[in-house]
């Protein structure tokens, strides 16, 4: 006799009351959590590569985060640039600052003759 197989509350069962197969299903909540660990993981190699590039960038190239906000001129190129980016020089009791050391060497020269 040949074993008869139905269908009874999820589980598939033969005709001596054995489970063969439990129905493998997702419920809601359990697919939930999974597509929530997807994105977290995402995520997660997602800050991780970006932390890979941002120590991959020189510090020279960073921008500063102290950044005061004051651009100051540079009266031989007439160029204004940020206060801590310019080379500064005093004298007589006055700041001049330049944007390189052309212009810089340029204003010694023109205070020399």
């Amino acid at each position: 006799m040949k074993n008869q197989v139905n269908w009874h509350g999820g589980f598939l069962i033969d005709s001596e009351q054995e489970i063969v197969y439990i129905k493998i299903m997702f419920p809601g909540f359990l697919r939930i959590i999974f597509f929530a660990f997807l994105v977290y993981s995402s995520l997660r190699i997602f800050r991780f590569i970006q932390s890979l590039r941002s120590r991959a960038i020189p510090k020279a190239e960073r921008p500063s985060k102290s950044l005061s906000g004051v651009m100051v001129k540079d009266e031989i190129c007439q160029t204004y640039l940020p206060k801590e980016d310019a080379i500064k020089e005093l004298k007589d009791g006055k700041e001049y600052y330049f944007c390189s050391r052309e212009c810089q060497e340029k204003s010694l020269k023109k205070k020399n003759t």
